[in-house]
């Protein structure tokens, strides 16, 4: 996006160009609405008294983890360039993935009473791995 540095060598070099810039602020304001609200919503319900030590829980702090995990790396590709090697990013995306495991390890062994849910979230979760995408052509 724009000029600067790249992606590969840094995740907070900024871009130039005032209008990449304020589309970037935007969608990063977007994602802490969304981490600010929804996320939290559903986080907070999880946190509940009666669901405490549950695989809900569990899965809920994963899911807080995982949304965490990603902001950095949306903030650095919407202010750097498109890395060279696309390869770059991966040691960044490495938290992301290590949320995603974790969510869907919660998904193996004993059923338990909150099975659909972190089921749905960990299905839910892998919907992230959008940021792993390049348009062909681009």
């Amino acid at each position: 996006v724009g000029g600067g540095a790249s992606l590969g060598s840094s995740l907070v070099s900024p871009s130039s160009g005032s209008g990449a810039s304020s589309s970037a602020s935007q969608s990063v304001a977007a994602y802490d609405v969304l981490l600010q609200g929804a996320v939290a919503d559903f986080v907070n319900a999880a946190s509940d008294a009666t669901l405490k030590d549950t695989h809900a829980a569990k899965a809920a702090a994963v899911l807080k983890e995982a949304f965490d995990a990603l902001k950095p790396v949306l903030v650095a590709i919407a202010s750097c360039k498109k890395p060279a090697n696309p390869g770059d990013i991966q040691s960044h995306l490495q938290p992301v993935a290590s949320a995603l495991e974790a969510a869907n390890k919660l998904t193996m062994g004993k059923r338990t009473d909150y099975d659909h849910h972190v089921r749905a979230v960990s299905e839910f979760l892998n919907a992230l791995q959008f940021v792993c995408f390049v348009e062909k052509g681009q």
